[in-house]
């Protein structure tokens, strides 16, 4: 029963299924008249004379009420309780009660905190509101109540007499204690998560390539950067040196995100590690990591992939060679033309995520890269971001970018391309966002 009390615009309430409501001060005040009219006698209401109708009424609805209603006399001692009152002390009898103080009906430190609180009622002329304090009847259980008091004055202005009301909050009480316990559990839990997901996006983090790697290569300026819309991420991007002149990037976009899409970019990560069949062959070498990673997920009954593009360049024939699974394909600028292009592939459509069938065959395609023109390669999350009509960017945002910056450093126009990211979309990154950018230099 849900249990709601009224007092002076404020109200409280407590569950437990039928919804009731009390207003304390219209209670209080008819408690307050039936007191000052006698009929709150010490064997209940009066009922043995004419009592008016008001009081009747009154009797038959504190006996229905879920709350344990009282009135004490002048000297604390209690001459009337209503039968939820009588319940909660567990007595069979309400002469057990009435005429006797609080100590003389409660085990313990109840009656003891129950007379503290009466004096200051009575010589002070105060109010207690929902004070909640940990009850013991007789031959009951502890529970948590709430009591609230009142004094009752006569004409003259001088307190005879105490109305209040106990309220059973046990069950809430146990509840919160509960919620308490689960909350720490759970605050211990997430903090241990944090830790976990703290190490694995380290560990994520040094898949990457490092600073000093990009200063190495000969005849290419080379920035990157990742950026994972959660702690864990699926993209993946890796620089490979194949010769002085020549070098190779991998990028690949797992499916999902999280923990785990990292799994999986950590796999491939580890598949990578010991590849060299397929260098110089870049259809080969996607070929031969897409056998093995197929092996490696085995009979998996989810259908796990991603999508990957590997590329080689070598800076003393300006020559590009790539193959594609199933990922966008690189876009190229153009220093001479100032034409921003898609690169040239033989069949557009004769390609598939790594993953999906594992004897595909990928096919190795060309083109030159020439000095000042710039490449760049990217996963779908940049080309995804909506703007404020709610239509993705497309490349429209690579090929601004690209084309006002392309005299820049590549790591400026790195920048500058996730600077705009920022600003286009409407609400945060909703996917993982890589880019790779280089130059040719003369």
């Amino acid at each position: 029963m849900d249990l709601k009390i009224y007092k002076q615009g404020s109200c409280c309430s407590l569950s437990g299924g039928e919804s009731v409501e009390l207003n304390y001060e219209d209670l209080r005040q008819s408690l307050e008249e039936a007191f000052r009219e006698g009929a709150l006698q010490s064997n209940r209401i009066d009922t043995s004379k004419e009592a008016s109708v008001r009081i009747r009424y009154l009797e038959s609805i504190a006996d229905l009420l879920p709350a344990s209603l009282f009135a004490k006399d002048k000297d604390g001692r209690y001459n009337y309780v209503n039968a939820r009152f009588l319940k909660m002390t567990g007595l069979d009898d309400i002469s057990q009660i009435v005429n006797r103080k609080p100590s003389e009906v409660f085990e313990g430190k109840r009656g003891a905190i129950a007379e503290d609180e009466d004096r200051e009622v009575l010589e002070e002329g105060i109010e207690i509101i929902d004070h909640e304090n940990y009850h013991r009847g007789v031959g009951l259980e502890n529970i948590w109540v709430m009591v609230s008091k009142s004094p009752v004055f006569n004409a003259e202005g001088e307190v005879i007499g105490i109305v209040g009301m106990v309220l059973d909050i046990n069950d809430r009480k146990v509840a919160e204690e509960k919620l308490k316990a689960a909350n720490k559990e759970l605050e211990e839990k997430n903090h241990s998560l944090e830790q976990d997901l703290n190490l694995a996006r380290n560990v994520q983090q040094s898949f990457f390539p490092q600073e000093g790697m990009l200063k190495t290569f000969e005849g290419v300026d080379v920035a990157f950067k990742v950026r994972q819309s959660e702690r864990l991420g699926g993209d993946f991007l890796q620089i490979k040196q194949i010769t002085q002149n020549c070098f190779g990037v991998f990028i690949c976009d797992v499916m999902g995100h999280g923990v785990q899409a990292a799994f999986i970019t950590s796999l491939i990560k580890g598949l990578l590690g010991d590849m060299n069949e397929g260098l110089g062959d870049p259809g080969q070498f996607i070929s031969s990591l897409n056998t093995r990673f197929c092996e490696s997920m085995g009979s998996h009954e989810e259908l796990v992939f991603a999508t990957a593009l590997y590329l080689e360049y070598n800076s003393e024939t300006e020559t590009c060679r790539f193959s594609n699974a199933g990922h966008l394909l690189p876009k190229l600028y153009s220093a001479s033309t100032h034409e921003f292009r898609t690169a040239p592939v033989s069949n557009e459509y004769d390609t598939c995520a790594i993953g999906m069938l594992d004897d595909f065959e990928y096919a190795t395609d060309s083109f030159v890269l020439k000095s000042g023109d710039v490449l760049a390669m990217c996963t779908d999350g940049l080309v995804e971001i909506q703007d404020e009509t709610g239509a993705e960017v497309g490349f429209s945002l690579l090929e601004e970018v690209v084309s006002k910056n392309h005299k820049d450093a590549a790591s400026v126009i790195v920048s500058k391309a996730f600077e705009e990211a920022k600003k286009m979309s409407v609400q945060a990154l909703q996917d993982d966002v890589s880019l790779f950018v280089f130059k040719a230099l003369a």
